[in-house]
């Protein structure tokens, strides 16, 4: 993801979704605005801290997990708060999206 394109993982995804091995001739890759940068490159750092359910699903993030990569990242402690709330903002459309998307393969079978 970045300000300037799409990154090599987006494009990844895009394929797969798309079912192709081809790159699309025009990327929809959402631009990342400049003052979400901080949060986006938060969620990226924290992809590993992610609660699953017994199925695998995503559940949340372990935010002991995320306040570990705030400090290490060196995120003052007063933008910690504002940041956090970007991250939740992040987590919870992206467990909505994944309940979409099994909810659309259950229904294809």
């Amino acid at each position: 993801m970045g300000v300037d394109g799409p990154g090599p993982d987006y494009c990844k995804h895009c394929m797969a979704a798309r079912r192709t091995h081809e790159k699309c001739d025009g990327c929809d890759e959402p631009a990342i605005l400049p003052e979400n940068m901080a949060a986006a490159e938060l969620y990226i750092a924290t992809r590993t801290q992610w609660r699953r359910g017994d199925k695998g699903q995503l559940r949340g993030m372990d935010y002991a997990g995320v306040l570990a990569a705030m400090q290490l990242r060196g995120v003052k402690k007063r933008k910690r708060a504002a940041l956090f709330e970007q991250l939740q903002a992040l987590e919870q459309a992206t467990v909505e999206a994944q309940q979409e998307l099994l909810e659309r393969h259950d229904d294809s079978d």
